[in-house]
């Protein structure tokens, strides 16, 4: 008899922004962390955050941290806590994605937007920046779209603020997975997420590539486009 894995998955975004005014590009960039036993995934992300910590003389009473807190306790070298910190919990995680939203104004000069409200359009950069607050939901609607449902037993979503939408509608009906809005009991995955995330904003900004990093990370990646015109 067949035992059917039940994946946990935490997803958090960010808002992209590269060059300069007048010539500023703004994006979209989700991450959802998949990992396939939770209770070992979060024993030993408490464990290589403690390692990754002490090895740079860092010291903590959280146990669980985001990017910005690793940046205020390691300013100017948080991917020197990121990276190792990383290259510990990564057999725990089954797979990481990458979800994007672009808009070419070029190609797309306005959004239409179809709602219960009468319709309106946007543009691309004003639509990018209505949705940014909601974006963590529409990753996990893209998720449970491309993988089966019943493979997830939680999703934990990091805060998010929008309006009434036909992926929320959608990523409801879903009976087999029970979705987590930031519960304070397990933050680690959304931890997980927003710090690699924030390693991919690093990349984009910096051109530096992390290579060995990112051969890692690229070996369990799956990268979507959730909108991209």
């Amino acid at each position: 008899m067949s035992i059917r894995v039940r994946y946990a998955i935490g997803i958090d975004s960010v808002k992209i922004e590269l060059g300069s005014p007048p010539r500023v590009f703004e994006g979209l960039l989700g991450i959802a962390v998949t990992c396939k036993e939770e209770e070992s995934f979060v024993s030993l992300y408490r464990e290589c955050m403690r390692k990754s910590l002490e090895a740079k003389g860092l010291k903590t009473n959280r146990t669980v941290l985001k990017a910005y807190d690793i940046s205020r306790l390691a300013p100017e070298h948080e991917d020197e806590v990121i990276i190792p910190f990383f290259d510990c919990l990564t057999k725990e995680i089954e797979r990481i994605d990458i979800y994007y939203t672009r808009y070419n104004p070029k190609k797309l000069p306005s959004v239409s937007i179809f709602g219960r409200d009468r319709p309106t359009t946007k543009n691309p950069v004003e639509f990018v920046r209505m949705i940014t607050n909601a974006y963590p939901h529409y990753c996990g609607y893209w998720y449970l779209n491309k993988y089966s449902s019943k493979e997830v037993s939680k999703m934990y979503l990091d805060h998010f603020e929008s309006c009434h939408t036909p992926a929320w509608d959608s990523m409801s009906q879903f009976k087999d997975s029970v979705l987590y809005l930031r519960l304070l009991e397990n933050m680690t995955l959304i931890r997980l997420s927003s710090g690699l995330a924030r390693l991919c904003m690093g990349t984009l900004w910096t051109g530096y590539g992390y290579s060995s990093f990112w051969k890692c990370v690229c070996a369990r990646c799956c990268v979507s486009p959730a909108l991209d015109v």
